[in-house]
């Protein structure tokens, strides 16, 4: 068996280091495309910190010198013949993914309050439990489309696409990824900096550059 990391366009060689477990890394190719491997006795993983750390530096390695689309983690195969069907079988959503994030890395973007204070119900006194909860969510939802359309505008031409959450969860309104040409970055980052000072009442963080894990539509084997 063997575990995926990423798909690439073309490798001569794997990134330095080894895999989960220690493993060397290996590159299996097909119809112009290549997966970094490593192998594996079977499928069962082992989910820690160590192990999605591995596996996120090894991706970030090749983000590093071309094009990737990362493998989620836990991808494993039944072996080279699998990987290399997959490269085949798949061949045109893999290639144009990669023309896809080609240039770009993934930004995160994520804006945390305080969730009491946002829910709390309005003084007025004339509404029950069940309708002041109603009216504080719909005040919640609308304040979070507000953000994330500040968010938005802040950064507006700075990005090729996006991917975004409004309200996770009760503390998290906005929780979005952005895939940036990496000559933006730095402006990028300035420009949600910026932002920040100007918002009240919520924490605002930039993350990254991450691999473009929310731009590849749900890699896994």
């Amino acid at each position: 068996m063997v575990y995926a990391y990423a798909i690439a366009e073309s490798l001569r060689a794997p990134p330095g280091g080894t895999g989960l477990d220690g493993t060397p890394l290996r590159v299996v190719a097909a119809d112009g495309l290549a997966a970094v491997v490593s192998d594996r006795d079977d499928a069962q993983l082992t989910v820690s910190e160590d192990s999605l750390w591995a596996h996120e530096r090894i991706v970030e390695r090749l983000m590093q010198e071309q094009a990737v689309l990362p493998m989620r983690f836990g991808s494993v195969l039944a072996g080279d013949d699998a990987v290399e069907a997959m490269l085949s079988e798949r061949q045109a959503e893999l290639s144009e993914g990669l023309r896809r994030v080609r240039g770009a890395v993934e930004l995160g973007v994520r804006i945390a309050w305080d969730e009491d204070a946002v829910q709390r119900p309005e003084p007025d006194g004339a509404s029950g439990p069940g309708t002041a909860y109603l009216m504080a969510l719909s005040r919640a939802r609308r304040r979070a489309g507000e953000l994330a359309e500040r968010v938005d505008r802040s950064v507006a031409g700075l990005a090729r696409a996006r991917v975004q959450r409004r309200l996770a969860s009760p503390s998290l309104p906005v929780s979005a990824a952005y895939l940036v040409d990496r000559a933006n970055v730095e402006e990028f980052r300035a420009r949600i900096a910026e932002l920040g000072s100007e918002l009240s009442g919520v924490d605002l963080v930039c993350t990254g550059p991450w691999p473009p894990y929310s731009f590849a539509e749900g890699l896994r084997a």
